[in-house]
């Protein structure tokens, strides 16, 4: 089962409420109370997303979420990159060379 599919869960969903108040419901980071997610700062081994103590949870709104994460959003940024070169009806000489670096730096970063 996927994470994403583990956050669909309404046991998550119980949780993720319980850490936003919790929290105060704002952003741990910066204080703002805007596009707020629950970040886990450490996973553990056999645990489902909804079985950690909200106190082991943070509450991030997402650009400081997206920052905790720098690796992962990096690689959600070139591979847009490279799909959209992708997509590209023509391409030219400069487009090849471009989608050849982004997919030796998807490798790196998998």
């Amino acid at each position: 089962m996927s994470y994403a599919t583990l956050l669909q869960d309404p046991r998550w969903h119980e949780k993720r409420q319980e850490a936003l108040q919790f929290h105060g419901n704002a952003c741990g980071h910066c204080g703002t109370a805007s596009s707020l997610q629950v970040h886990h700062p450490r996973y553990m081994r056999g645990r489902m997303p909804w079985q950690y103590r909200v106190s082991e949870l943070e509450v991030l709104c997402r650009a400081c979420h997206e920052q905790e994460h720098p690796r992962q959003t990096l690689r959600s940024n070139l591979q847009n990159r490279l799909n959209a070169l992708l997509l590209g009806k023509e391409l030219s000489e400069q487009h090849r060379s471009e989608i050849t670096a982004l997919q030796a730096a998807l490798r790196v970063l998998k």
